[in-house]
């Protein structure tokens, strides 16, 4: 090759130009890898901030369930005026059996379900009766000493306030403070301590620190409990005077009977009330 001859301006325009495409080439591939750095990351802020979103709803939920499921808690139980007509109905339904020949021996209502035992009075079973309560008639279960009925369904599950609490609606209970000025001043009139309401605490609310999560329910209700039981006589016109003795009975809620295998008849429940 001829160096004099040699078109060196055609050279060198020719290397700019490979020049220039090279620098193009590495501008594109620096661009791509940027815009693909920058999707991943905005692809990455979305996905977390997608999921960071449902873990709060998820958490908002979990809440809510906390707080209506701790309102259907204390909520549900009969009033002590339907308790007093539970233990008529008790007597009532008994009667017929212990024509029969049998003794009430024990029965237990709680909010799901009832269940008796009748023992026979001379260790004999001929005659068995079918057991009338709340109007259902129920099959006896042949036991060693006599029989036992078990009833489906309970009178003392009772969501009326419940239903209230859901429709939003005004529920009437006492203030916390003088609800327990009550209970002390009752029990101390009450030299039998059969006749005392026992309380395990004080009211409280396990759902004090997240019930602003439903501010209508916060504002409205603010409900706080306390569990409570008496020991009575197994005597239906001391039970019916104890539970119509009750000043702040839209306070009670009962959710268990029970006549022990002893003569006295348990009763217990929940006190709600307001601060």
């Amino acid at each position: 090759m001829n160096i004099a001859n040699f078109n060196w301006k055609s050279y060198l325009t020719k290397i700019q130009r490979q020049s220039y495409a090279v620098i193009g080439l590495l501008s594109f591939a620096l661009l791509s890898i940027g815009a693909g750095g920058v999707w991943f990351y905005l692809d990455k802020k979305e996905a977390s901030e997608e999921s960071e979103r449902l873990k709060k709803q998820q958490e908002l939920a979990a809440k809510i369930k906390k707080v209506n499921d701790y309102y259907k808690d204390i909520l549900d139980g009969a009033s002590p005026e339907k308790v007093v007509d539970i233990i008529v109905a008790v007597s009532q339904s008994s009667l017929p059996v212990k024509l029969a020949g049998f003794s009430l021996d024990s029965y237990k209502c709680d909010l799901s379900t009832c269940a008796f035992s009748f023992l026979s009075q001379d260790g004999k079973i001929f005659n068995i009766q079918d057991l009338y309560f709340h109007g259902d008639y129920y099959k006896p279960n042949i036991s060693p000493k006599g029989v036992e009925y078990q009833i489906k369904s309970s009178p003392l599950k009772s969501d009326d306030l419940h239903k209230r609490f859901e429709a939003r609606e005004s529920i009437d209970t006492e203030n916390c403070g003088e609800l327990i000025n009550y209970v002390r001043s009752f029990n101390s009139l009450m030299t039998d301590k059969k006749f005392q309401l026992n309380l395990s605490g004080y009211p409280a609310s396990s759902i004090e620190s997240i019930e602003n999560v439903i501010p209508e329910v916060k504002n409205k209700y603010a409900l706080k409990s306390v569990k409570w039981n008496a020991i009575l006589d197994n005597d239906i016109l001391a039970v019916t005077a104890f539970l119509k003795r009750q000043a702040y009975s839209e306070s009670f809620r009962i959710n268990k009977i029970e006549k022990k295998k002893s003569s006295g008849i348990e009763i217990s429940g929940n006190l709600i009330c307001t601060i």
